[in-house]
């Protein structure tokens, strides 16, 4: 191998771990924000909060929702077309936007909601 094409994989490598990273990254941050929101939610039920199933919840949220964003990402390269009309500067940036990084938030918010539904799924009735 040559010289450039060793440092070609170690950039691709770099920026592949560095989206893993930031994946990660966010869905931790959406997890410990579902963490302050979803006891009040359950508290205006008339429900005591379990701390264990918000620790677990926790726990079993934040990869599950990083999956769910890197299946989002695979989609996304199957999915986004080659070319699209747009009409002026605004739309072709919310099209722009909506593909570099919606069906990846799609994915990672879609597995956050399941999580949380089915784990407080007799406080939310």
């Amino acid at each position: 191998m040559t010289e450039i094409q060793e440092s070609h994989e170690d950039n691709v490598q770099a920026n592949l771990s560095s989206i893993h990273v930031g994946w990660l990254s966010f869905s931790t941050i959406v997890t410990v924000g579902m963490c302050f929101l979803i006891p009040n939610i359950i508290r205006d039920k008339g429900h005591d909060l379990s701390v264990f199933k918000m620790i677990i919840g926790a726990i079993i949220t934040i990869p599950l929702s990083y999956y769910g964003a890197l299946i989002g990402n695979f989609l996304r390269k199957i999915a986004m077309p080659d070319a699209f009309f747009s009409s002026g500067m605004g739309d072709t940036l919310k099209k722009k936007f909506f593909w570099a990084v919606g069906p990846q938030l799609i994915g990672l918010f879609a597995t956050q909601w399941i999580v949380w539904a089915l784990l407080f799924s007799k406080e939310l009735q």
